[in-house]
């Protein structure tokens, strides 16, 4: 007679199987993954990663990620790495150099998150791994060969799905490692210890630290979802404005959005010019006009240095053309700027440059935010574009017809 399974072989049994069909569909993916253990010694790896750095799974299990990486990006790797595994960060993401089988150098992008925590530390780290040069990567950051954001073939669906797919799971990872930490720290202070005050008040503040970065990044998860429905509202003809019956004084709503945005980044300085009457009336959807100043303003903050203040103005221009006045609001970073060539690019679905490296990890998008802003300012007779040189900075700016005062 068989003995019968206990129920902890049980439960081996169904993680087991779980991790199996994990693994299998896994295995099947269109970009890399990874796994590590706490020293950074690869565990285990998917076929796409096998493809991309040319070498067969059993030679990279002997290898650890040091000696995968290209030396001179190592000294970055390796910070990260052990911020990570020493639980100060639970998610990072960064650009670096793979040696490949034959020698040659991949550049790829990396997004790593701990998992399998003990005493708040991983014990295993997982590596989403991006091939920057593949025809998937390309396609995603050419630019549109038509104002229509709708390509028809199935790959250009496939690879946006795929990167879509990569964004979204970034805020989702971060999310879930914090609330786990969190979950883990208030537990162990129902548990019966003579804590002193101090110890108590330290654990619920790293609490509330972890809660806040969850916090974050659901915000960021918020936007991307509202970037996808927007954008498929958008070439559905299922889009609509919500004019307000009366004016909308413009000069209140930029100063309204600029003092949001400080106390959400205090440690920014974020400058404001108004013109001498501020009474700028427009004909506007309010919420779209904060979208739109709001994402130009993230977008200055996310490629600027940290110390380098953001300038937003507000100006009224007399058209040269007729009698007209319009309102010229503009957004202006000192970051890396942009060449010629990528600010006719950067207006277009999907695109996010190849080349420019963000100051700010918080989350690079689905390229399609300042294609959303065109849209919206275009739906209000407004106009949109970019002033920029290579290495002194951006502003963006945008118009929107002003109302006569009666």
């Amino acid at each position: 007679m068989e003995a019968e399974a206990v129920p902890h072989e049980n439960v081996v049994m169904r993680l087991v199987a779980n991790e199996a069909r994990e693994r299998m569909l896994l295995d099947q993916a269109a970009i890399g993954f990874v796994w590590t253990d706490n020293q950074g010694r690869l565990m285990w790896v998917n076929q796409k990663f096998c493809d991309m750095t040319g070498y067969s799974r059993e030679e990279l299990l002997r290898f650890d990620l040091q000696a995968i990486t290209c030396v001179d990006d190592w000294p970055t790797a390796c910070a990260e790495f052990r911020n990570l595994t020493t639980g100060e960060i639970t998610t990072y993401r960064l650009q670096k150099r793979i040696v490949c089988q034959d020698g040659s150098l991949l550049r790829v992008e990396m997004t790593v998150s701990g998992g399998s925590y003990r005493d708040e530390k991983p014990q295993q780290v997982m590596c989403i791994v991006i091939d920057l040069s593949s025809d998937l990567e390309r396609q995603a950051v050419m630019p549109a060969q038509h104002s229509n954001c709708v390509d028809d073939t199935t790959g250009r669906v496939e690879n946006f799905l795929v990167l879509a797919s990569h964004e979204l799971k970034t805020p989702l990872t971060t999310i879930k490692a914090n609330t786990q930490l969190a979950m883990r720290r208030l537990k162990s202070l129902l548990r019966p210890k003579n804590l002193s005050v101090d110890i108590v008040l330290a654990k619920v503040s790293s609490v509330l630290n972890m809660l806040e970065r969850a916090e974050r990044q659901i915000g960021a998860l918020n936007r991307l979802v509202n970037d996808l429905i927007d954008i498929s509202r958008m070439q559905t003809d299922d889009f609509q404005l919500y004019l307000r019956h009366d004016f909308c004084n413009l000069a209140t709503l930029v100063a309204d959005v600029v003092q949001e945005q400080q106390r959400a980044t205090p440690d920014r300085t974020i400058n404001i010019y108004l013109p001498e009457s501020r009474h700028v009336l427009v004909s506007v959807d309010p919420d779209r006009i904060v979208q739109v100043l709001s994402n130009y303003i993230m977008n200055a903050l996310y490629y600027a240095d940290a110390e380098k203040p953001i300038d937003i103005r507000l100006d009224v221009i007399q058209s040269e053309q007729d009698t007209s006045t319009y309102a010229c609001v503009s957004v202006t970073d000192q970051g890396p700027g942009l060449s010629s060539i990528e600010q006719q690019r950067i207006w277009d679905c999907f695109y996010q440059s190849p080349d420019i490296s963000a100051a700010d990890d918080s989350g690079v998008g689905l390229g399609l935010r300042l294609h959303i802003c065109r849209t919206l300012i275009e739906h209000h007779s407004g106009q949109t574009g970019v002033k920029s040189r290579p290495g002194d900075g951006a502003t963006f700016w945008f118009t929107l017809p002003i109302i006569p005062e009666s």
